[in-house]
């Protein structure tokens, strides 16, 4: 049976009582890393004093006398505004220590076809371009691609495939990559290394996408899925990320990775706040 007194409970809900008045008399969105930190520490409290107590309510069997006032006590707790998790900040800032570079790439699908690797662009955190080619002509969206070993001609790339790939190589090595989808970059690099026998890059790195999602936490995660899907993300997230997901297509890759790098920022200096979602 549990140790804990009775006035010790009743102590412990007026501490619980008091602590959420201090969260729910928040003025304006909880920013900065002192202070996201501090709520944590208090929410983390809260949370596990009432777990605490519901324990010893069962025990006790005295659950159906108190269960009213927990109940309240959990309800006022679900309605706190949502504050990002401080590690996920801390995870943000370690990758922002680490002074990234940003890849960002393109790809096409001409009919019938796997979706080929068009465009890789990298670009270092203080905005200098490190690699910046197109894989395939500009343009092509139809019908069957050129073959790699055709004459250099205006419809090919202008420098030969291994060359291309060496730079592209050289340009990512030894370096700590941040993109919208890290993994899809993999895939992207592997499947091209594999089709043209060239070697697969060894890539270590991080998605934006992962740091967006966990910094905004149950505010979107819920609804997460693919653009245009049956859940699809708000608009108002989307036009946060930018392109690829923005309806505007006009970005260029700089203007991309940047965009990238504007979230990771915001990330790791808490004032990224939520978008607000309007009426659709």
């Amino acid at each position: 049976m549990s140790n804990l007194p009775m006035d010790t409970f009743n102590r412990e809900v007026v501490t619980i009582d008091r602590e959420l008045k201090k969260l729910e008399t928040q003025d304006g969105p909880v920013t900065g890393y002192d202070l996201i930190a501090k709520w944590n520490i208090t929410y983390a409290k809260i949370s596990h004093v009432l777990n605490k107590l519901h324990a010893f309510a069962l025990e006790m069997d005295m659950y159906g006398k108190v269960a009213p006032m927990l109940y309240e006590l959990q309800q006022r707790v679900e309605r706190l505004p949502y504050v990002p998790d401080i590690r996920d900040v801390t995870r943000a800032q370690n990758v922002l220590a680490l002074s990234p570079s940003i890849v960002v790439t393109e790809d096409v699908q001409p009919d019938k076809q796997e979706p080929e690797l068009k465009r890789v662009t990298v670009v270092q955190n203080d905005g200098a371009i490190l690699f910046d080619q197109d894989f395939l002509p500009t343009g092509i969206q139809k019908g069957a691609l050129p073959a790699w070993d055709a004459p250099t001609s205006p419809t090919t790339p202008s420098l030969p495939l291994p060359q291309i790939w060496d730079d592209l190589t050289k340009a990512i090595s030894g370096k700590y990559i941040l993109a919208y989808d890290f993994v899809l970059i993999q895939m992207q690099l592997e499947v091209t290394a594999l089709r043209f026998q060239l070697p697969i890059p060894v890539l270590i790195g991080e998605s934006i996408l992962d740091l967006y999602f966990a910094y905004h936490g149950t505010n979107v995660l819920p609804t997460i899925d693919e653009p245009g899907g049956a859940f699809p993300i708000p608009t108002a997230f989307y036009n946060q990320l930018g392109a690829p997901f923005s309806r505007d297509a006009s970005y260029t890759p700089v203007e991309r990775a940047a965009r990238i790098l504007h979230i990771l920022q915001g990330i790791a200096n808490c004032t990224l706040t939520t978008p607000s979602q309007p009426n659709e």
